[in-house]
């Protein structure tokens, strides 16, 4: 890389020289929505794809919420009627001709354009030509379809705005509900002047999707526009979602965004949308070496889906965030605690900021029943957040969720975080303190002196799903960080609790390496750091089990593990941050080095086989950033993206073998499922459950931040895990309200 892409420190970064190179580009058409171009508002979305003569659009919304309410006031199963977000309209452009297919194309481009965020698909076959762009406009609310044709031939575009309900088959790896007809009721279609309307009726929610042009109904569940039989075409089509309490307040406010649409005009909407993300793409840039360049394109790909997507009354998903595309399918519906935060770690830093806000008023929205949680399920006060919720806050029971205790402070913490990049006094009196102290008076009456006159915490898991533990090394990483802040923060006389107990915790728990770990030479002999020797003679444990025994979560035989995710004993690293490069040289920094070193070296086995050892939430490389390891970072960052970024626009991957891997590549592969009521077991098509994820992408956008800055401890340091030999730059933020511009050559 040369130093003229980075630009002066002194200028505006030029983004509209940088951010193309790192455009989504198809060379030829692919026909699977997993493969589609989204675009998006920040609530609204939309997701383009095609077929050989045809153009898809799924239309969507963050708050599509389909409520229920059996259940408690503070807990939620689930069944498959369980609150969930339903998907919005699916909009079908035929053309009449095999347009779109491959074999007839002499020239075709499909882009994903960051910089203005919209969608361009151009064809040139044999039958004529299509020229088509589209982006979701915030100001207007409105997705802004452009098409354009010429054909050889007078032939008809019709236009079909359907929706079909159905199940979520939100446990679809593990069971299904035999209720076929579920979803398929409430849905009206109708004419409105010049709009296709369709109004769906859920439980406390009412959405009308819109689509300007109309021309006939299609029964309940879709409707129709077209135009009369031409060579050539030049139209412009406005859609949108309404979202009420009623069936008229939705249809009302849909009719009113068409309406404004259609009188401000596509060149004013187009215009106000380009500043709109200009703006944003001003606030951060980074500028990696060339061998890095694909990293660098995720890294901007992670913003554009975080703008577009992150701004609505709830959180997105993390599969398929708002471009959900196979009826109302959402595997793993609920909100799961570490899979959803992961969206935000790398935003603060990244000068964004406000891409948080609508996770973290989520969160604060839920202490209500935090609250109840905690004194029904553990008869104790504060607040207690499950590792899995409903979208309307409530926990469940199930999965051992009642065990893992680290949800609520890592949430408070975050909120904390939130609060030390933007300095808003506000948002810590009225957001993060009220968490930060609900969720320590729970950890305050968890901790049980003991005889030793320590501290101890019993039967909570290392993160999810793991075994029961004395003393979690991830309880005890987040007590120290969550208790901490408060005494830095609190006056005096409210933090003689917390000082307490810091004073008298007890210490992380230490072990020793197993048989076959270290060979002779005393060199790590398999893994991440292998042939790289020890800097300690022992490696934390994560707690003890019921017979006294000190137990690992990395171990050479992964087989032999606990599950557990992520990974466990890098917790006081991140996301505590107990310890980091301050304590380069102390002995828990050197354990978390040597757990790190024995973490499998590569998660890619031979052909599509992956280990089990790890997910695609797996955060080894922002935990070999914080360590400052930048050998072991960049080859880290190949083995990540190698492993589970698999799709071109930076989706993912989240766990190994037959649940992903196998359907993606084998389309009539098969797998067991069991009838959750009667148990009868069947047999489901893997292919028409794809979907992709949306957590390696944070976490590999976090891990480029930390790599070039640091802050999380009130030190600003530069550079802290980037080759020596090579040039980078960036704009990013740092604790403190800084805004920090640096290259390194």
């Amino acid at each position: 890389m040369i130093m003229d892409k980075i630009f002066s420190l002194n200028e505006t970064i030029r983004t509209t020289e940088l951010l193309p190179h790192h455009d989504v580009v198809f060379r030829s058409p692919v026909c699977d929505p997993v493969y589609g171009l989204p675009i998006g508002n920040g609530s609204l979305g939309g997701l383009l794809w095609l077929g050989e003569d045809a153009l898809y659009i799924q239309a969507n919304h963050t708050d599509l919420i389909d409520d229920i309410e059996k259940d408690s006031e503070y807990c939620c199963s689930l069944p498959e009627a369980t609150t969930t977000c339903k998907h919005g309209v699916q909009i079908k452009f035929n053309f009449q001709c095999p347009i779109f297919e491959s074999i007839y194309q002499k020239s075709f481009e499909a882009r994903l354009s960051l910089s203005d965020a919209s969608a361009v698909i151009r064809a040139e076959t044999g039958f004529g030509a299509a020229d088509i762009s589209a982006f979701c406009s915030e100001r207007y609310d409105v997705i802004v379809v452009n098409v354009k044709t010429r054909f050889n031939e007078s032939l008809p575009l019709i236009c079909d705005m359907k929706r079909w309900g159905s199940r979520s088959f939100l446990m679809w790896a593990l069971t299904f509900r035999d209720l076929p007809e579920t979803g398929l009721y409430g849905t009206s279609a109708f004419v409105e002047g010049d709009n296709i309307c369709l109004v769906q009726k859920l439980q406390g929610t009412t959405f009308c999707a819109a689509l300007t042009a109309s021309r006939k109904t299609l029964g309940n569940h879709g409707a129709e526009l077209s135009f009369p039989d031409s060579e050539t075409l030049s139209a412009t089509y406005y859609i949108t979602l309404g979202i009420g309490a009623t069936e008229t307040q939705a249809k009302e406010i849909a009719l009113r965004k068409l309406s404004e649409a259609v009188c401000a005009g596509i060149r004013k909407i187009r215009e106000t949308h380009i500043a709109s993300w200009a703006e944003f793409w001003q606030k951060s840039y980074i500028s990696l070496p060339k061998k890095q360049d694909y990293l660098e394109n995720l890294w901007y790909l992670n913003l554009y889906y975080a703008n577009s997507e992150m701004k609505g009354n709830y959180p997105p998903h993390f599969c398929n965030g708002i471009w959900s595309f196979f009826h109302d399918f959402v595997p793993w519906n609920a909100y799961f605690h570490f899979n959803g935060q992961l969206s935000t770690f790398p935003l603060e830093a990244a000068n964004h900021p406000e891409l948080t806000e609508t996770y973290y008023r989520f969160r604060y929205n839920q202490l209500p029943y935090a609250r109840a949680f905690a004194k029904k399920i553990k008869n104790s006060d504060g607040a207690f957040y499950a590792d899995v919720g409903d979208f309307k806050g409530r926990m469940v029971t199930h999965y051992n969720c009642t065990f893992n205790c680290t949800c609520g402070p890592q949430i408070a913490m975050g909120m904390y975080q939130h609060y030390l990049y933007t300095k808003d006094e506000t948002f810590l009196e009225t957001r993060a303190l009220p968490l930060m102290k609900e969720t320590a008076a729970f950890y305050l009456e968890q901790l049980k002196l003991a005889e030793d006159g320590l501290y101890h915490l019993y039967k909570t898991t290392g993160y999810e799903g793991s075994p029961l533990f004395q003393d979690s090394i991830t309880d005890h990483a987040m007590i120290r960080s969550l208790f901490k802040a408060l005494t830095e923060i609190l006056p005096a006389d409210e933090t003689s609790a917390y000082q307490e107990r810091l004073d008298k915790l007890a210490p992380f728990i230490e072990t020793d390496f197993v048989e076959g770990e270290l060979t002779e030479e005393g060199t790590f002999s398999y893994g991440i750091g292998k042939g790289l020797s020890p800097r300690f003679d022992k490696v934390l444990s994560v707690g003890k089990n019921d017979n006294g025994e000190c137990m690992r979560k990395t171990l050479p035989d992964p087989s032999k593990a606990f599950y557990g995710v992520p990974d466990t004993e890098m917790a006081p690293l991140f996301p505590a941050s107990v310890t980091g490069l301050s304590d380069r040289n102390g002995k828990l920094f050197r354990m978390i080095y040597n757990s790190v070193c024995i973490h499998p070296e590569s998660l890619l086995k031979d052909g599509d086989e992956q280990s089990e050892s790890c997910m695609g939430w797996c955060m080894m490389p922002v935990y070999l950033a914080r360590l400052g390891e930048s050998e072991l970072l960049e080859k880290q960052f190949s083995q990540t993206i190698s492993s589970w970024i698999a799709y071109p626009q930076g989706f993912g991957l989240y766990t190994p073998t037959d649940k992903t891997k196998q359907y993606f590549f084998h389309r009539y592969k098969e797998y067991q499922i069991t009838e959750e009521v009667t148990k009868r077991t069947t047999f489901s098509p893997a292919f028409s459950f794809r979907h992709f994820d949306y957590e390696t992408l944070p976490i590999l956008a976090t891990a480029v931040n930390e790599m070039l800055l640091q802050s999380y401890d009130g030190i600003i340091r530069l550079f802290p895990a980037v080759q020596k030999d090579s040039t980078f730059a960036f704009r990013l933020a740092a604790t403190n309200g800084r805004i920090v511009s640096a290259a390194y050559d």
